[in-house]
């Protein structure tokens, strides 16, 4: 049997055609919509819509289409913090890209890069240095305790002295393991950290601590 070229051809053309067209009609939703606003996420501007989750504490983002948007961002809105928990862009949903957010609820220190900065001289003459680094900051985070969601409902046990961290995948000499830091009045040790999330420096990652 003869592959019959030309009907392929007509049937990628067709396709095509009824892709663009429907990227077309999802942009036209976009004019006038109540949940429409222009949205910054790492600096970039982009043009949505917006919906509620399925509690307080999560939000939907439509894009676009062909948006692609990191998970780990973290987007601003109102006064609030949010982390991309998972974004479709591919295949169908190039058409209509979507983020699921989740509200941060805490920050958590991010430094690298120490040095030492002259702050002045003792009586002797001595050089007195400040430790400074180059990044210095406090990252929008979801801390969990006692009983831990997953996205499937499913409710894991947490002891009391565990915590999660839930965070931006990123490069800090306070996410090791083993490093000590202070959050809720209470003292934590970084007793792991999960990459599973993070593909080529993008993603998210899961902190474990324990109260010590």
């Amino acid at each position: 049997m003869r592959y019959d070229y030309l009907t392929e051809y007509a049937n990628r053309i067709n396709k095509t055609s009824l892709v663009e067209s429907s990227k077309q009609t999802f942009i036209k939703m976009f004019i006038g919509n109540p949940n429409y606003r222009l949205q910054v996420i790492d600096g970039i501007q982009y043009e949505t819509l917006y919906s509620q989750g399925k509690n307080s504490d999560e939000k939907s983002l439509l894009f676009t289409p062909n948006t692609k948007v990191d998970i780990g961002s973290v987007v601003e809105i109102n006064i609030n913090s949010y982390l991309i928990m998972d974004f479709q862009g591919e295949g169908i949903n190039e058409i209509y890209p979507s983020a699921t957010l989740k509200k941060c609820n805490s920050t958590y220190p991010i430094k690298l890069n120490k040095t030492k900065i002259l702050k002045g001289h003792n009586q002797l003459g001595k050089p007195i240095y400040d430790e400074v680094y180059e990044v210095d900051r406090n990252e929008p985070c979801i801390v969990d305790l006692g009983n831990y969601t997953t996205n499937t409902d499913n409710q894991l046990v947490i002891p009391e002295n565990v915590m999660y961290l839930t965070m931006r995948y990123q490069q800090s000499e306070t996410l090791v393991v083993n490093y000590e830091f202070t959050m809720y009045n209470n003292k934590y040790k970084i007793t792991d950290i999960d990459y599973t999330k993070v593909i080529n420096d993008k993603g998210i990652i899961k902190v474990i601590a324990e109260r010590v």
